[in-house]
């Protein structure tokens, strides 16, 4: 209990000194108790303009839980009916669901990583400040951060295309992973939006494109993968396409790979000029391609050893015969690769997005 009281009192202590930051020099902030016991509990923080005018708000300190949004903010607005005062919500993430959740509500919020919203009404005070796409570290933790593992990529993998609820074990047992893979991970992904939740930790929702957002902020192809290596096709990538069919080693990502998973009838909007693929025996590719290395700036064929062999051994489509690996690692890898290729990544989201709501930017 005593540690839980001072966590609140510093993060209490740092809402009053950023709500100050925010504030013009001309205004004032300080933090007033009614009770001794748990003063962020009973403290509020009071306002008061250069004329006098004041206004207190009643801070609610939290740390940040993967409950669904719709529960957390269930529980501030019945705090906000509960007082008379306006609620601040202080505590050190608040995602994007939330934030726009309780932006509708007219619920202020400071988060640790910058993020702030403060409306009132009198003194009229408007306030909106950006923070950061994660949240901040923590000292000890029994959850997955990076996302740029074999297990985290597959269980991401499974979530951009299963149908929800999805519980840990039904999750692991899709993604060929372990239900402990899975329960580091989730709050992780619940923590940036990009999932929710039950109260029996299933997953209700997942955001797709906030999802796919998250895992390539860690994830990058260039350096999340082994021994990649940059050749040139003397005779040209069409020309080197054609001595991949039948090749066991390899499967297509990029925009070559993209092909199949647009519509026939659609046009994409960036060239195939660079051939992109995973080998599991690059020397073997290198030799039927008769590839010559060179740098990144001179290549036409870039290939990659996957961290994670499934994705080659188990395509999910082709092209000319060619195997693809499967639509979210093509998307991810679009969203990494140097270039224009992301655009190819909206085009294919966006496609998704006509069949399926959750591919929106906004769901």
């Amino acid at each position: 209990m005593g540690n839980t009281c001072r966590q609140e009192t510093s993060r209490l202590a740092d809402a009053e000194r950023r709500l100050r930051a925010l504030l013009p020099v001309t205004w004032s902030v300080r933090t007033q108790s009614t009770g001794p016991d748990r003063p962020a509990v009973d403290a509020r923080l009071l306002i008061t303009s250069p004329n006098g005018d004041s206004a207190l708000l009643v801070p609610v300190v939290k740390r940040w839980s993967t409950a669904p949004t719709s529960s957390v903010i269930g529980t501030l607005h019945a705090l906000s009916q509960a007082r008379s005062e306006p609620i601040l919500l202080v505590t050190d993430y608040v995602n994007r669901p939330l934030r726009e959740a309780c932006e509708a509500g007219q619920i202020s919020y400071l988060d640790q990583t910058g993020w702030a919203y403060i409306a009132l009404d009198s003194p009229a005070v408007l306030i909106r400040a950006q923070g950061g796409d994660r949240p901040p570290a923590r000292r000890v933790s029994h959850t997955v951060t990076r996302l740029t593992g074999k297990a985290s990529g597959r269980l991401i993998r499974t979530l951009l295309t299963a149908a929800a609820p999805l519980g840990v074990r039904e999750l692991a047992l899709q993604s060929g992973t372990s239900p402990g893979s899975a329960a580091k991970l989730l709050p992780t992904l619940a923590t940036a939006g990009a999932i929710e939740r039950d109260d029996q930790g299933q997953v209700t929702l997942v955001r797709r494109r906030q999802l796919l957002e998250r895992w390539t902020a860690d994830y990058q192809f260039l350096k999340s993968n082994r021994q990649v290596g940059y050749y040139l096709a003397p005779r040209g990538v069409d020309q080197a396409r054609q001595h991949l069919t039948g090749r066991p080693e390899v499967a297509l990502t990029g925009v070559a790979a993209a092909r199949a998973y647009l519509p026939a009838e659609a046009l994409a909007v960036v060239p195939t000029t660079t051939l992109t693929l995973y080998s599991t025996d690059a020397d073997a590719t290198v030799g039927s391609l008769r590839l010559v290395a060179t740098d990144r700036p001179s290549a036409n064929v870039v290939m990659a050893e996957p961290v994670d062999p499934v994705l080659v051994q188990s395509p999910a489509a082709s092209v000319d015969g060619i195997p693809v690996v499967v639509l979210p690692q093509v998307l991810a890898d679009l969203l990494t690769l140097p270039g224009r290729e992301s655009l190819l990544a909206e085009q294919l989201m966006d496609h998704l997005a006509s069949n399926d709501p959750t591919w929106k930017e906004h769901p």
